[in-house]
């Protein structure tokens, strides 16, 4: 077994305002690591997939201040059999998320999702 610790982080150049962009919010609901070169957005579960770490669910915003010097949340750690990893996935809260689903407490996207892009104007756009 060996440890994995999954972070977010980003660059200097995604501090805001970036174009017309405010804020990039995010919620992450978990981790999934693969070992299988083959997995694909439709395979969900399948064999060589573990759940890395499973996360809170606090929004994070991909556009921070420069004062989180780069690291914008640490999403977690888990044990994970050794091997080779062939992809890390963050899957997002859904924006209609299902009853009894643990959502952030305070909606930075102000009731438009959980995952959003803000505006300069303050406008709000649902990510996907």
């Amino acid at each position: 077994m060996g440890t994995v610790n999954v972070s977010l982080s980003d660059p200097p150049s995604c501090m805001p305002p970036v174009g017309n962009i405010s804020n990039v919010w995010i919620t992450v609901r978990s981790v999934q690591a693969h070992t299988s070169a083959t997995a694909t957005e439709n395979k969900r579960r399948m064999a060589g997939t573990r759940a890395a770490t499973c996360v809170g669910s606090d929004a994070i915003d991909l556009f921070s201040k420069p004062d989180t010097r780069c690291v914008l949340a640490q999403l977690g750690s888990a044990s994970l059999p050794v091997g080779n990893y062939q992809q890390i996935r963050l899957l997002l809260l859904s924006n209609t998320p299902a009853a009894g689903v643990a959502v952030p407490l305070s909606n930075k996207c102000a009731g438009n999702g959980y995952n959003c892009v803000i505006l300069a104007d303050t406008r709000f756009m649902r990510l996907p």
